[in-house]
């Protein structure tokens, strides 16, 4: 059974780099040294029939596919517009030099995209831009057009009128809010701040999801241990929903 077929990149030799371009023609004994292809000599583009017994495969290897773009244009702008395999691929180190050198360019970074219906912001500063909201406040965008947007925050001295907000006051009058949020009873809560309760205690999300206390409204750290001037052990392990149940209200810190 024939080893290669036609297009299947091969070393001869002798000859090199070549790459199968008809074939196989067996003799009447199909042995490697009886099987013929033709092929193409990468570097010069000369073809000739070769033996499958001089010939080893080239193994496959993963390439840039920009990589061909860039070669056929070098070998366009040196050859002419009817450029061989060959002189395309004589490029190839040539193209391979050029990526490396764009891709170890440093890429600036992506700028944000605008706010959108369904972004969240998080209040900087009471009253801001007149708007009935406190600092802390997560608020969802209903309404998003160029630089400006509207959530359901109302007018400071107007009931019912939503207010706008503008985005050259990122940063310093609401931020957006990428963290993961949860809304229980209509209010947003942002699950990787921490929450004072009612009792001056305050609480925070672990990594498995659940809040414990981590500071005492004393201002002690609060650990599990045996110490009860610290230890947290029947503070431990709530859902946020069982926090604001249980010691609410509760308030961004």
């Amino acid at each position: 059974m024939a080893q290669f077929k036609v297009g299947d990149k091969v070393r001869h030799e002798t000859y090199g780099d070549m790459e199968i371009m008809y074939g196989p023609f067996a003799g009447r004994a199909a042995t490697p040294s009886n099987t013929v292809y033709v092929a193409e000599r990468v570097m010069t583009g000369w073809e000739g029939a070769v033996s499958e017994n001089t010939l080893t495969p080239i193994p496959e290897t993963p390439t840039d596919p920009r990589r061909e773009v860039v070669a056929r244009t070098i070998a366009t702008r040196i050859c002419g517009n009817r450029v061989t395999r060959a002189e395309i691929e004589a490029e190839y180190p040539r193209a391979d030099a050029i990526l490396a050198a764009l891709d170890a360019m440093e890429t600036p970074a992506d700028k944000p995209r605008p706010l959108a219906v369904g972004d969240k912001i998080r209040i900087l500063e009471d009253g801001h831009n007149g708007a009935k909201v406190f600092v802390g406040d997560v608020l969802t965008v209903e309404y998003a057009h160029r630089d400006v947007f509207q959530t359901g925050a109302p007018r400071l001295y107007t009931r019912g009128v939503r207010w706008t907000f503008e985005a050259k006051d990122a940063g310093t009058g609401w931020e957006r809010v990428t963290a993961d949020t949860e809304v229980i009873d209509g209010v947003t809560y942002d699950l990787t701040a921490r929450y004072r309760d009612s009792m001056g205690d305050v609480w925070a999300r672990q990594d498995d999801g659940l809040w414990w206390v981590c500071e005492w409204a004393s201002g002690n750290p609060a650990t599990l241990g045996t110490n009860p001037d610290t230890d947290n052990e029947s503070y431990r392990d709530y859902s946020l929903a069982d926090v604001i149940e249980k010691f609410g209200p509760i308030t961004r810190v």
